[in-house]
This record gives structure tokens, sequence and C-alpha cells, in this order.
């Protein structure tokens, strides 16, 4: 048996801010080389250990302090004789007074408790990094506002060379090529700005209203400003065919880099996606899409790397919409309509990017009282057919006072006097709404969405955002319920991926976290879903050593009348160590539910060993289903024996099933293969 000596360091806690680091070094008195035993460690622990091998020996240690300047103070030196060897007979090791040493028994609550400390730890660590993250990802993001207006007010300025060049050309089938290409160039006593922004592009306009269209665009920005200084470079490859039934292809590239150096920070960045969209007949949705955004920043005291990635296919399903691009998914020119719509009455409209998964635009709609909204001609309709309008907007500004929709000015609906899908009636609610309607249409062909009408009433200024505008066949079922169904089915498929790095004066984080996800949004109101996740992580920071990973398997269906079905494997593993201790822990949990009941079965397990010579083992399984519960515990301790407890009645079958032993808490019952009482020992 081998025998160590710890070696405690102490230091009044830093509290100032001035000191970022403590250094500590030793050697056996007498000796040349020192041994590093922390190089950068947290001046605000206050005290460190570390362990020596070498019994009653003169151990020379020495510590200094370094400043957020860089600059250290001198070093502090002093010595410490290890404890004397112990006298080992066989394995054991007698004391003073010749009795054996017994290192004493490990409270199992003691390991649960250091290893929380050391999930603590972790997770502290791991909320930092996450705040570092976003700090890092919304720095980049200013930055690339920064040089747009730079951009900006260098076009605008005096003294400022812009030159463009444009080349156009069209012929009489419709074809239209274009190069555009503008430079401004920007010196003056604070600033130094290049900007170039070019635009190639093809497109054809052919029979059928099909349109053919290929693009590339780049915009590069380098500027300084004596605060910063920084570089950018966007680009976007597209092609794009609009064709009959308003059915869209559309495929896209586009890669965003910047690069940023202050005073005390650098930063990098660089987003990229790679997409495939189909808008099909019937307004279904086809989606694919990879995303990824890595990320570095290097500050005076800090270092962090990210990498988030995103791969995701969604198809959403078939809604029937009788009318054109009812999601705005087509549209070419951001100065015109969007494809198949027209205006009633002009007023001011905004194309803008959808946020939304399913990619296309928003319509934004602003108007004073007057009125004004856009329409399309539907074929098809004929007088006695059953339908279903839906329309998901949001009101930006104003009140719903005078929209809605109409067939014609003779079917009307108003969003400020009917309830959206969530039963909801107001004129003034903000935030995304949906509305679907059932009605029987009189043949009317003209479909109507309103930002302002009299029909409806009074009208009011207002900034209302279109999502969607749809007309659809009703259903047998929303016919016999006389109820339009507010559910539209998606699928969709999704890999994404986190990782990050981060080191600092005094710790060093490494953390991966995936996700793989299937989920379809149904009929009536069921949500199929099932999902891995996986977060795996390494930290050290001069206290603990921890890694930990832990995972989870899900199968969830949210269905009707409230019921909620789920089925959930977790497990979460941890290693930590802190010099003195090493101990491992393990928790995993089987879950089964629907509506308020569950049964589950976890499992725990723990190990642990440290510099005194203890050890102790746990591992414990429960299952749980209502109000009954079973346990089974089996322990061991090095210097305190071992055990099994159990929670709830056991039954022993014997090998040959010639009868049944059961242990309760009454007492140990014995039966005969028949079932006919042997014996009764206990309280009977």
């Amino acid at each position: 048996m081998s025998q160590v000596s710890e070696i405690i360091v102490k230091w009044t806690p830093e509290a100032s801010g001035r000191v970022s680091s403590i250094q500590i070094q030793s050697r056996i008195a007498g000796t040349q080389e020192w041994t590093e035993q922390a190089g950068s460690f947290d001046p605000k622990i206050g005290e460190f250990r570390f362990t020596s091998n070498a019994p009653a020996t003169d151990v020379e240690v020495r510590v200094r302090y370094r400043m957020l300047d860089g600059i250290y103070s001198g070093w502090s030196t002093d010595h410490v004789v290890t404890a004397p060897a112990g006298v080992i007979i066989g394995e054991d090791v007698l004391n003073g007074d010749g009795t054996v040493w017994v290192p004493p028994a490990i409270d199992l609550t003691e390991v649960q408790s250091l290893i929380d400390t050391a999930k603590a730890d972790l997770e502290a660590n791991l909320a930092d990094v996450a705040s570092d993250v976003v700090d890092a990802k919304d720095e980049a993001q200013q930055a690339r506002t920064d040089l747009a207006a730079e951009v900006t007010r260098a076009q605008g300025a005096e003294g400022a060379l812009n030159t463009s060049i444009v080349s156009a050309q069209t012929t009489a089938d419709g074809a239209v090529t274009l190069i555009n290409d503008k430079v401004t160039l920007l010196t003056n006593a604070d600033t130094a700005l290049a900007n170039r922004s070019a635009t190639l592009e093809a497109q054809m306009a052919g029979t059928q209203a099909s349109n053919l269209s290929s693009r590339i665009s780049t915009v590069e920005t380098a500027t300084t400003d004596g605060r910063f200084a920084a570089a950018s470079r966007a680009t976007a490859l597209e092609a794009q065919l609009a064709g009959t039934q308003s059915s869209a292809l559309q495929t896209r590239i586009s890669n965003e880099e910047i690069a940023r150096t202050g005073a005390d920070t650098t930063l990098g960045n660089r987003a990229s996606a790679l997409e495939s969209q189909m808008a099909g007949t019937q307004g279904s949705a086809l989606l694919t899409r990879i995303s990824t955004e890595e990320t570095t920043r290097l500050s005076a005291d800090t270092a962090l790397a990210n990498r988030s990635s995103l791969l995701e296919s969604t198809i959403g399903a078939a809604s029937g919409a009788l009318n054109a691009n009812p999601a705005f998914s087509v549209w070419d020119s951001a100065s015109g309509l969007p494809f198949g719509w027209a205006w009633w009455t002009p007023t001011t409209l905004t194309r803008i990017a959808s946020p939304s998964n399913a990619g296309g635009y928003i319509a934004r709609i602003v108007t004073t009282t007057a009125e004004g909204g856009f329409f399309q001609t539907v074929a098809g309709l004929n007088a006695g057919d059953w339908c279903v309008i839906d329309v998901t907007a949001s009101l930006q500004g104003g009140t719903w006072q005078g929209a809605g929709v109409t067939m014609s000015g003779v079917q009307n609906f108003n969003f400020a006097a009917l309830a959206d899908v969530a039963g909801t009636v107001s004129s003034s609610k903000s935030g995304v709404r949906r509305w679907s309607f059932l009605f029987q249409t009189d043949g009317s062909a003209n479909f109507h969405p309103m930002a302002n009408w009299s029909g409806f009433g009074t009208t009011t200024a207002k900034t209302i955002d279109f999502y969607r505008c749809s007309i659809r066949p009703a259903t047998a079922g929303e016919i016999a319920a006389q109820k339009a169904n507010t559910d539209i089915g998606t699928l969709t498929s999704r890999i994404s991926t986190e990782e990050t790095t981060r080191s600092n004066a005094d710790s060093a984080l490494a953390t991966r976290a995936n996700a793989l996800e299937a989920q379809m949004s149904g009929t009536q109101a069921s949500n199929l879903l099932s999902r891995i996740q996986t977060v795996e992580t390494a930290t050290t920071d001069g206290r603990f050593a921890t890694a930990s990973r832990a995972a989870t398997l899900e199968a969830q269906m949210a269905g009707t009348q409230a019921s909620n079905l789920s089925s959930r494997i977790s497990t979460v593993e941890t290693a930590t160590t802190d010099g003195r201790f090493a101990a491992a822990s393990s928790l995993s949990s089987l879950s089964s539910s629907v509506g308020g009941l569950a049964s589950t079965v976890s499992t725990q397990g723990s190990t642990i060993a440290d510099l005194q010579g203890r050890a102790a083992a746990y591992w414990s399984v429960q299952s749980v289903a209502g109000s009954g519960r079973a346990q089974l515990t089996v322990h061991a301790d090095a210097n305190g024996g071992g055990g099994v407890d159990i929670v709830g009645d056991v039954r022993i079958t014997g090998s040959s099933s010639t009868g049944t032993t059961l242990i309760t808490g009454n007492g140990i019952f014995g039966f005969y293969a028949n079932g006919v009482p042997a014996f009764k020992l206990g309280l009977i």
C-alpha cells in the first residue's frame, strides 16, 4: 500500500479584481528543477491542494501572483515536511501506537454531494460559455450593421468616389440579361472605406406565366475608422422557376463572412446556407436546408470558438389551395406584387423575408385610413361549393378595424369582429393570428385580402403583415361538422449540431450538442415526435476536472381529448476529480406516460476513491407505476462493509418450481407449487 501527503497552499482570496491568476511550484529541497503545480489558478479560491508521495521529505513551495496587465509579483517561498511513512505489514499500516490504521468509511451522501458540486460547477461554466457565444454572434451581427451604415454614409458623402456599370439586354421573347457593378471609395480624416456590389442576372418570362431566372450577387466591404478594422463579404447564388399552377422551384446558396478587429477584441464569423425549395400545386411545400454558422472570438482574457450546423427537410402537406401563390413564395421583384396577385386599391407594400422554416416572403401593407388591399381571381369556383378561407397575419401597428377578407364584396369576413382559430375576438390583439372560415360560395371569384375596406366598417391607419392567404375546397368532414379544420399537417426531419470550445485564465471547456428529430404535425391537433439528443462536455477550472454526457431518446404523441402519450429514455453520466478524490456517477431513466398516469424505471450508480484510502460503490434501481414502488439498492464500502436494501415484497421461486418463498414486511411465507401454505414466520 502506498502512502501520500497532501500539501495545502492558502492565501487571502482575491477581491480587488486586479489579480488574474496564481502560480504555484514545488521541488524537493536541495534539488534544482521546479515542478509546476498550478500555472494559472483562480485567485478568488484562496486555497490550492496538491500531493506528494515522498514521506518525511522537506518540500520547498513557492507562490506568486499575476496582475491583469501581465506583470508578475515576486516569489513567496516556504518549506513543508511531509508526513513520515507508516509501517506496512502485508496490506496493513500501523499507527504510532502499534494498532492497525483503518481509513474511515465513506458516507454515500458525501459522494453524491461531491458529484453534485462538480455538476453545478460544470453547469455554471456552460451558462457562461452559452452567454459568450451569444455575445460573439451579436457582435458579428453588430459588425454587419456597422459596415452597412458605413457604406450608406459613404455613398452619400461628399468627396466619395462612386462608379457604376450597368449593362442590360432584352430580346423579343422576353429573355433578359443584366450586369450591375457598383464601387464606392471613401477616405476622410477618420474613415477609409471600400465597397463593391455586383449582380449578374439572367431571366426568361415564357409562356403560361413560367419564369426562369438565375442570379449571382456579391457585396464586399473593407473599412477602418481608428476604432476597429473590419472586412465583410456576402455572396448569393440563386436559380428559380415559377411555373404553371403556382408551382415554384428554387435553389439558393448563400455565404456571409466577416472579420473584425478592435482595441481589445478580434472576431471572425461565417454563415452559409444551402437551400432547395418547391412550393407546388395545392399549396404543398417541399424544403431542404443545410445551414452552418462558425464564430471565433478572442479578447484580453477569453478565447472562444463555436460552430452550429443544421440539416433539415420539411414538407407542408397539401392544403388544396385554389388560388396561386398563397404563401407569397414566388415574388421576383421587391418593388412589385407577388406572383399571381394584383392591386384592388394600391397602398404601400413591402416584401419581407419570412423567418419561418417554410421560407418565402411576408407581404407587409402600410395604410392610412384610406382603403387598400390586393386580390386574385380564383378559377373553378361554382355556386354552392363549400370552401375554406385561411389567413395568417400579424398586426404591427394600429388596429384590426377595417381589415379582413371578402369574396367580391359579397361574402365578407371581418378580422376585428370574428374569432381567430384560438377563439379570440379582438380588434387590437398583436402578434401572429390565424383565421379559418368555412363558407358556401355563391360563385363569386375575386378573393380580396384587405388592410382597409369600408365594407368592414370604420377604416383605421395600420400596418399588417400577411403570411398566408388561401382559399381551398372544404373536406367532407368539415362540411358535416360545419367547422373548418384548422390544422395543416407538416412533416419535418432535422439534425442539428453545436460545438463550442472556450479557454480563459482559469478554465477550459469543450462541449458538443447533437439532436436528431422527426416530427409530424397532423390533423385533429395530433403531434408525432421522435427525438435523440446528446450533450457532451469536458471542463477544468483549477478546482475540478469533469466530463459529462447526457443523452435522451424520446417518442411523443399529443392526441385528441388532451391525451399525451410519451416514452423517454434518458442517461446522465459524470466523471470528476479535484486532485483529492475521483468519482463517477451514472443515472438512467425509462418512463412512459399517458395523460396523468406514468410508469418509470430509474437506475443510479456511483463510485468514489480518495487519497485517504477510502473507496465506496453504490447501485440502485427503482420501479414506480402509479402508487406502486419497488427499489433495490446494493452498496459497498472498502472500510464499512456492504449490504443490500430492498423496498417491496420479495418472491423467490426455486429452479425446480416445487414452491415459492415470499418475503414481506410482515414476515416470511412459504408455499407449495399448488399455492398451499407450507410455513409462516413473523407477524401473522
